[in-house]
């Protein structure tokens, strides 16, 4: 009887080591699935030889506890002896034979992963990073099933992939359908609104083509901090300016203006002052004010040369001069009904423009998403409802400093931001090195359907890991001395040795034939492009606005 309890116990316990190193082997798409011929002929011992050696790694080990452990698997012939002899006897000496022949060792895993350990998590390792779902940010499809970040689950996501990869069809469009929760959407196409609007009843559109509500700037403004941020996105300093002075100043000058005019003149109608009036006559109006906002901003140029003045005036109506004289500008940052940053708690938001005119409403575009973004920071930690921010062509708004300042703190806030872009070198181009490093550390999962630039190829390939490869070489002699074998046939030799290469490399990223996910927490995982016009629920969706 002890024998019987000690046995259960015994395989009882291999029976949690197989489970557990199923759990570490099932989530590697890549992982390979061999079948061993003893398997199929003695399952039962070499159930327990197989689990001690993919444990334990160790044939030695494997051998020594096979000899111990396998006597307990004789005792299943009690009970087959019991109901006839015969057949017991024969099935005693077939499980002497299965444990004999279960002491030869296995086939020693040339790749122990020592060298990296990178591979492609599959379905399953998708399922237990809860990234199967029907509803949330659409990363790809994996068989029939959406791969997609939760609304409710925190971390921010971008898109790469040239044009015509697929990033709006396959990863914006079906995220906007099927989100649920509140969005601001930059539609640039523009088609996001024409697809998805009427989905949302309770959505405010600026429209950039034909316009209706406004978008006040200054209404914002209700502290120094505010209007000096204003300056900076409509006035922005790169990083690699050596002389920043002139742009300092002007960013002052406009700062000074909005805080002694906001309340009785429109943002236009400040641009409109600051550009048409003489560069002495500005300085000494903000100067004379009774606003000590105002005289602080304006007296970091009191005293400037001339010279200087006219420099940093030019600096300053080439940002405005826009906003001066553009009728469509004039009207949506006039006065009347209007959109505000504490809309987003409410209602959709759809900033809607043609890509043909992106390049002259950029700063207006980028003041509008720095000052949402600015506000979304100071929500409280896990407020509701959910919002996504969906900027689409995100390097082409250009350098927003309360962008990068912020987004390590919207996560926590309950907002997601999906970036659609590219390439790296955008990023680069715009934020410098050091600021896309802050952008992509803070984005959680990304998809990328295709790099072409060397920058974007090395750096999705680092990413991605490196794995342990078994290199296999022969070597040929030309013969021995003379007299021996090997001067008649000569000699040669295989040898394998392990090295360290690349789950994917990065040229490999310029064709993809799936795009590549990167999931917080998981892995990387090849996906299937999920386009919306491919799946009958999206497109029921679409068809419903006609």
């Amino acid at each position: 009887m002890e024998e019987i309890i000690m046995a259960v116990i015994l395989f009882g316990i291999l029976i949690y080591m197989r489970i557990r190193n199923k759990q570490q082997t099932d989530n590697a798409e890549d992982n390979p699935k061999k079948l061993s011929l003893r398997a199929i002929i003695f399952p039962i011992h070499y159930f327990i030889r197989n689990t001690i050696f993919t444990t334990f790694k160790s044939n030695g080990l494997a051998f020594i506890l096979v000899l111990f452990l396998g006597g307990y698997a004789l005792l299943l012939a009690m009970p087959v002896w019991y109901i006839n002899e015969k057949a017991g006897t024969y099935f005693l000496i077939y499980l002497l034979i299965s444990w004999v022949v279960c002491l030869f060792p296995q086939r020693t895993e040339l790749s122990s992963g020592e060298l990296g350990k990178a591979h492609f998590i599959n379905e399953s390792g998708l399922k237990k990073g809860h990234l199967l779902n029907h509803n949330g940010l659409v990363f790809g499809k994996k068989g029939n099933q959406l791969v997609a970040k939760p609304d409710g689950m925190d971390g921010n996501v971008a898109i790469f992939g040239g044009a015509g990869t697929g990033k709006t069809a396959s990863n914006l469009i079906p995220t906007i359908l099927t989100y649920q929760g509140n969005a601001f959407v930059v539609d640039i196409k523009p088609e996001l609104l024409e697809k998805t609007g009427h989905l949302h009843p309770n959505k405010k559109v600026l429209n950039f083509i034909t316009p209706g509500l406004a978008y006040d700037p200054l209404a914002v403004i209700d502290s120094y901090t505010d209007v000096v941020d204003l300056a900076q996105t409509l006035i922005p300093i790169n990083p690699d300016i050596k002389e920043p002075y002139f742009k300092e100043s002007a960013q002052n000058i406009l700062a000074s203006a909005c805080w002694e005019f906001k309340g009785t003149k429109s943002f236009s109608e400040i641009a409109e002052w600051l550009t048409a009036n003489p560069a002495d006559k500005i300085i000494e109006h903000l100067s004379a004010s009774n606003k000590s906002e105002t005289k602080i901003l304006i007296n970091a140029v009191a005293g400037i040369k001339s010279e200087q003045l006219a420099s940093l005036m030019n600096e300053l109506r080439n940002t405005l001069v826009v906003f001066a004289t553009d009728p469509i500008l004039r009207q949506l940052s006039g006065k009347g009904a209007s959109i505000s940053p504490k809309d987003i708690e409410e209602n959709w938001i759809y900033l809607v423009l043609p890509e043909s005119k992106l390049q002259v409403y950029k700063r207006y575009l980028s003041l509008i998403v720095s000052q949402f973004t600015r506000y979304l920071t100071q929500r409280p930690e896990k407020a509701q409802p959910n919002i996504l921010m969906a900027l689409d062509e995100f390097p082409r708004l250009g350098f927003m400093p309360a962008f990068t300042d912020a987004i390590s703190t919207l996560r926590s806030r309950n907002v997601s931001v999906m970036i659609l872009l590219q390439s790296l070198a955008q990023l680069d181009t715009i934020y410098q090195e050091n600021g896309r490093k802050v952008i992509m550390d803070n984005m959680h999962y990304v998809v990328v359907h295709n790099a072409l630039d060397n920058t974007s190829q090395q750096y999705f390939s680092d990413r991605a890991g490196a794995k342990t490869a078994v290199i296999k070489g022969k070597t040929v002699g030309t013969g021995g001395s003379t007299g021996t074998i090997d001067a008649l046939f000569g000699s040669h030799s295989t040898n394998y040795n392990q090295q360290s290469i690349p789950l994917i490399r990065p040229e490999e990223f310029a064709n993809l034939e799936k795009s590549i996910l990167y999931a917080y927490n998981l892995g990387v995982a090849r996906v299937d492009k999920a386009y919306w016009f491919k799946d009958n629920r999206m497109k029921s969706l679409v068809k419903k606005g006609g």
